[in-house]
């Protein structure tokens, strides 16, 4: 019999930041703002746009989501 854990049980037992990561899906505000800094960084070249961007994409997301 294999004692290994599966990956659902490691996923489970990790402690950290990663441990209560929310699921990838467009209610994840991390995610959103993340993909819209890399499209943003790659259309633009511009390193404060981006973080600016990023933060305003992040919060309205949030906001959004919290709306629905």
């Amino acid at each position: 019999m294999d004692s290994r854990p599966n990956g659902d049980e490691v996923w489970r037992s990790r402690s950290g930041c990663f441990a209560a990561s929310p699921p990838l899906s467009y209610t994840n505000a991390r995610l959103v703002g993340a993909s819209a800094a890399i499209l943003i960084s790659f259309w633009t070249k511009n390193l404060l746009l981006t973080i600016v961007l990023r933060m305003l994409i992040f919060f309205c997301w949030q906001w959004l989501v919290q709306l629905h």
